[in-house]
């Protein structure tokens, strides 16, 4: 998303408060000052790492699955690592932390609610608090729920509450001073979201001069962690047995930090975005891709929300939409032994279906948008020939050079190969579209709905824009919009 140069943005982010880390390794100074009975109850395990030893791996986050003949298929290389962001708001990733929690016990019942946990986290110094910064795990597999929630919710609860209290903090602890009487003697801030995007997230608090604050997560979200798929391919057994899943509520926060309050101005400012959630119609199992047979069944009969998933050598390996909005993962011996960068690709779409994808703003402040520039792997069919000489020679000439020869020779499969060598598709499954539909949405959904619950065709969605792209030249610009 692209925010127009010929006005400032205002920004109060400044700069990151360190989270003040004892002991080798560093263990960032964070207190569970309390948390519910059905969190005890589920046996959830909190811990706290300090962003200085680098982002963990989250492959106890990702799901195990075991196919109906007894293979294991675990996470593929790369697909538990968390990459840095292009476009990071803070220069010193060592001054924030990551915060996890996961249940021993497996959900059993929707309880999401009733789970918290109150932490009290001290500064290395005082500073003028502006609020804090956080994001989640992008990549986790979900489902959307009949409430609009998305079941993983990138990792993060649903509600956090900051409150900035009057304490200090000796060799013992924190210690709250709760005698003053008065009601606004603390600083506090709560957000609440029926659903999260994939990108960073911002809560502002009043500017307030402290090195404590107590930070409240509600709502829990829940992981895919086991499937067992069961025997018998579906579209040969009229009602084939759905598989079983285990599933565990946590959180993941692998971007937690404090920033300074800082007035100050951009120019030229990209505004980013990030995933909410995806609804895809329903995935068929062909020949082609017998081989990941077990795992096409499995999002076939269930509502988690995939893309291309690829089986190999007893990993699988999932290019997720998430990856649009943020850093791509590096994978390993994805297809002959070759390694290959993250990119969305969806499933098989047939004619007239779709695959619906939301996004929302990731920044602290609502931004007005003047255009988007979004990025897709294809190749044109109609006068694919013609126009690619024809820009071709535009290009030639605007730097004054002689026209190339051979022209004619180029075949759209030749242009493909080197796609797929420029985005590493190794895999000869993945297929090119001849062209491509788009059409832009406005979502203002009433208070209390979530945006992937808003029909398209409803009073609450406003078509912004709608294109078909066939030409290269349309390829080209397609990130101009009219008006």
């Amino acid at each position: 998303m692209y925010q127009t140069s010929l006005y400032p943005l205002r920004s109060i982010v400044g700069d990151a408060v360190k989270i003040n880390a004892v002991g080798k390794p560093l263990k960032p100074e964070i207190h569970i000052l309390e948390q519910s009975n059905q969190s005890m109850n589920l046996g959830i395990h909190y811990k706290f790492l300090s962003n200085a030893d680098g982002y963990p791996l989250y492959k106890e986050f990702l799901p195990v699955i075991e196919g109906s003949g007894g293979t294991i298929l675990t996470p593929g290389e790369g697909m538990d690592a968390l990459p840095q962001l292009d476009s990071f708001p803070f220069l010193d990733i060592t001054k924030g932390v990551s915060l996890f929690a996961l249940s021993k016990k497996p959900k059993e019942e929707e309880i999401s609610r009733e789970l918290s946990v109150k932490l009290v986290i001290k500064l290395k110094e005082k500073a003028l608090i502006g609020g804090i910064c956080f994001g989640g795990f992008p990549f986790l597999p979900f489902k959307i729920l009949e409430s609009g929630q998305n079941s993983s919710n990138f990792g993060l609860p649903r509600e956090i509450r900051v409150t900035i209290p009057d304490s200090k903090w000796d060799g013992n602890g924190p210690h709250l001073n709760t005698t003053h009487g008065f009601l606004d003697y603390e600083s506090s801030v709560t957000r609440q979201e029926i659903v999260s995007h994939s990108g960073l997230h911002y809560l502002l608090t009043d500017p307030t001069l402290s090195d404590v604050l107590i930070l409240y997560l509600s709502d829990y979200p829940y992981f895919l962690t086991k499937i067992k798929i069961n025997k018998g391919r579906p579209e040969l057994v009229e009602e084939p047995t759905p598989p079983e899943i285990n599933e565990h509520y946590g959180f993941i926060i692998p971007h937690f930090y404090v920033f300074e309050y800082q007035e100050k101005t951009r120019y030229q400012p990209s505004v980013p975005a990030g995933l909410l959630g995806t609804r895809l119609n329903n995935i068929s199992v062909s020949d082609g891709q017998a081989q990941d047979v077990d795992l096409v069944r499995f999002y076939s009969q269930v509502d988690y929300q995939t893309f291309w998933t690829k089986n190999a050598k007893q990993k699988y390996i999932e290019y997720t939409a998430a990856s649009i909005f943020g850093p791509r993962r590096r994978f390993s011996n994805v297809f002959n032994h070759l390694d290959s960068s993250e990119i969305f690709i969806s499933n098989p779409v047939p004619t007239n279906e779709k695959v619906t994808i939301f996004i929302q703003q990731s920044e602290e402040f609502e931004r007005c948008i003047a255009g988007m520039k979004i990025n897709f792997v294809f190749v044109p069919e109609v006068n694919f020939i013609e126009d690619l000489k024809r820009q071709i020679e535009k290009l030639y000439q605007r730097h004054n050079l002689p026209s190339p020869s051979g022209l004619g020779n180029v075949t759209r499969e030749s242009i493909e190969a080197i796609l797929r060598y420029k985005q590493t598709i190794w895999d000869p499954q993945v297929d090119f579209c001849e062209k491509i539909g788009i059409r832009i949405y406005e979502l203002d959904p009433v208070d209390g709905v979530s945006p992937l619950n808003v029909e398209l065709d409803g009073k609450y969605a406003t078509l912004l824009a709608e294109k078909e792209i066939d030409e290269l030249s349309e390829s080209i610009l397609m990130s101009l919009l009219e008006g």
